[in-house]
């Protein structure tokens, strides 16, 4: 099971990775350019991230999996018409992933990590709205 875990940690880290670097050099010349790279490496070092915690396996691996699958839930559902929609395998293959860690650590916490889940997609849906209020108000 660990194998399977890591298997869909790197899938989705390397699916980030990917799709952050070609999305980054097919909108380069986007009105609001700075704006977009922000979110292009966070979602990739969040990716990465993930798959480090599953590499380290620690008790609070399935947890900050969950979180970071929070992350990008909350990434595709709120930008979904327009680049969100490519980021969800990514969600999907770390919602395996942290499923996965939560049934090889026989962790009973399902609940605790869906509240982190839902903080992280809550966490998102912030970041999203304050970038959005810093383009509005920077005149663009």
């Amino acid at each position: 099971m660990r194998k399977a875990e890591i298997f869909f940690s790197s899938l989705a880290a390397l699916t980030c990775l990917v799709i952050s670097v070609a999305l980054f050099f097919l909108i380069t010349t986007q009105p609001l350019w700075p704006f977009p790279a922000l979110y292009f490496i966070e979602l990739a070092v969040l990716a990465v991230l993930a798959w480090l915690a599953s590499l380290r396996d620690r008790n609070s691996s399935p947890g900050f999996i969950w979180f970071i699958t929070g992350v990008f839930f909350g990434f595709v559902i709120l930008s979904i018409w327009s680049v969100g929609f490519i980021y969800l395998p990514v969600a999907l293959f770390l919602g395996v992933a942290a499923t996965l860690s939560d049934g090889r650590h026989r962790i009973n916490k399902l609940p605790l990590h869906l509240g982190i889940f839902l903080l992280g997609a809550l966490m998102e849906a912030a970041f999203l709205f304050a970038v959005i209020q810093l383009i509005l108000r920077s005149n663009y």
